[in-house]
């Protein structure tokens, strides 16, 4: 009897098993093409979800049969197989087994292609953490290159994931560019015959240019595809394009290339700047902001406060005054405090008395609408249309630090100056000339170039207060003083940068060496007075030639 049960469940099981491949079948039926012979499908409702919401392999990038084969394979355990392959993976590592390390990673790749998360962090795991394994600098740019390359192989599973593209752009523009070997690298990489397409003109075989395309690329996802990045904000995704771009014109120009090409790399940042400054950015808060805008928003907060007071002059000051009247004893008492002599509690009052003082403009336009019913909506509006703008003014102020705005504007506007390009030659050229063991050429073409950073720091007095600036401008006033020493000479008393050093040298290790800064002469003594005078003007005590105090650590106006 118990044989007879037995074999009757298997039946019932099997019938089970037959009725369930039906509604399994029809839900998973794939969608077919029309052909000659027939009409094609939009086949069942997982094939159509697919289709609907993009998530099939076709709408995420090429179609491997090798990844589609080996996923049939697992029969459904693709998860389990992916992590034993990983435990594979960091046991190669572990051993340097660098060979069976690439093929593992290769087959969790075809396990998971449209896992963003994979192709992440091998890539980096290639590039960043075995290439450091290496001695040899040439083994060291091969892992990194691998690291690239099986990053562009996940742009390709999935074309439209910005994450990837932005990781891209990142890879070749900063790892190559920036890395402590990124003068062998950048040579190795323009020589790279596997990496570069044999049509790609060796003028385009730059890292910090093809870092840009692949920004661009992950902006034109972001934007045409409602894609989202992670671990950044819109703000910052988005200037990544016209930074490069900086970083490639600041690269030739360290490499030896000036001149109009030069000008034109940086002609070419200072239009990206400004076409990243009129890109409308969705913020937190639901608002937006456009950074190139923001004096239309102060001049559009000026017009509208203007038009909003001259509906009804002088009423904005007599509700002010009418508040006035209202303070207690105590209150104006605080107010009467010098501001450097009140307490933390003071402070706090005086903030609140401010904000209970200040009439807005729909305050205003309240007031206006009982005064004059006929100005009424004309007073709304232009209340509205000034809080917008003093909000979205504010949010520009806010974001431009963030992308330090300013500073990038005004180098990309400078660096194209005749006096830019010329101080960085002959800068250049002076360090050869220090390499060459001529430190004579070396101090001359120095003192020239330093006479041309005078200028540009007279003409653009924002950029002293910038750490990025001041930085490398510190550092060419350090190879000038080891220049001098080569010479035996002092730092001479007409040295055009004494006020950014005193600004600039927090450790004294210029400003110690600089010259007293002689006093005007008693003209009475004798008549060395006038060649005293001249020396005076040279110093930097006074005089023409001297330097404006207005340079010293002067911030750029936001």
């Amino acid at each position: 009897m118990s044989e007879r049960r037995s074999f009757v469940r298997k039946v019932v099981y099997l019938c089970a098993i037959g009725l369930l491949l039906v509604p399994v079948s029809w839900l998973s039926a794939p969608a077919t093409r029309s052909s000659v012979s027939g009409q094609g499908s939009s086949g069942g409702k997982l094939a159509r979800l697919r289709a609907d919401y993009k998530l099939s392999q076709a709408n995420l990038g090429e179609i491997d049969p090798a990844s589609e084969t080996i996923k049939l394979a697992t029969l459904g355990m693709r998860g389990i197989a992916a992590n034993l392959l990983w435990e594979k993976a960091n046991h190669y590592k572990m051993t340097e087994d660098w060979t069976n390390f690439s093929a593992t990673l290769e087959q969790i790749t075809k396990l998971q292609p449209n896992f963003v998360s994979v192709w992440q962090y091998q890539a980096w795991n290639l590039s960043y953490n075995v290439s450091y394994e290496f001695d040899d600098y040439r083994d060291r740019y091969y892992w990194v290159m691998r690291g690239i390359d099986f990053l562009e192989d996940g742009t390709r599973y999935n074309e439209n994931d910005p994450q990837l593209l932005w990781d891209m752009g990142w890879f070749l523009g900063y790892k190559i560019g920036r890395a402590d070997e990124h003068v062998l690298y950048r040579r190795l990489f323009k020589d790279d015959e596997e990496y570069h397409p044999a049509d790609r003109p060796r003028e385009m075989r730059d890292n910090w240019l093809l870092g840009k395309q692949w920004f661009r690329k992950a902006q034109y996802a972001v934007d045409n595809f409602q894609k989202e990045v992670e671990g950044r904000t819109d703000l910052i995704f988005h200037s990544y394009p016209a930074l490069w771009q900086m970083y490639y014109a600041a690269t030739i120009e360290s490499e030896g290339v000036f001149g109009e090409v030069a000008r034109r790399a940086w002609a070419t940042a200072a239009e990206d700047w400004q076409q990243f400054g009129e890109r409308i950015i969705p913020m937190y808060d639901n608002t937006i902001v456009q950074l190139g805008r923001l004096d239309y928003y102060r001049q559009e907060v000026e017009r509208n406060h203007q038009q909003l007071n001259a509906l009804a002059p002088g009423l904005a000051d007599a509700i002010q005054s009418e508040r006035r009247q209202r303070l207690t004893d105590a209150q104006r008492r605080v107010l009467a405090i010098p501001i450097d002599e009140r307490s933390t509690d003071q402070r706090a009052i005086v903030n609140q008395l401010a904000a209970m003082l200040q009439v807005t403009p729909h305050q205003l336009a309240g007031r206006i609408q009982q005064l004059h019913p006929e100005k009424a909506v004309e007073a709304h509006r232009l209340a509205d249309a000034l809080q917008h703008a003093n909000v979205v003014a504010s949010n520009i102020e806010r974001s431009r630090p963030d992308v330090n705005y300013d500073y990038w504007k005004m180098r990309a506007e400078f660096e194209q100056t005749d006096d830019a390009l010329l101080a960085r030659e002959l800068i250049h050229k002076g360090s050869e000339a220090f390499a060459a063991a001529d430190p004579d050429l070396a101090r001359e073409l120095y003192e020239q170039g330093l006479q041309k950073w005078r200028a540009i720091l007279d003409a653009y007095p924002g950029i002293v207060s910038h750490g990025i600036t001041g930085d490398e401008l510190m550092r060419i006033i350090e190879q000038y003083v080891r220049i001098l020493n080569q010479n035996d000479a002092p730092i001479p008393a007409d040295f055009p940068l004494r006020q950014f050093v005193e600004y600039h040298d927090d450790e004294n290790r210029i400003r110690g060496l600089l010259p007293p800064v002689s006093e005007s002469p008693d003209t009475s003594t004798d008549g060395s007075s006038e060649e005293a005078s001249e020396t005076d003007s040279r110093d930097g005590s006074g005089g023409e030639d001297s330097p404006p105090t207005a340079v010293r650590g002067t911030p750029p106006s936001p």
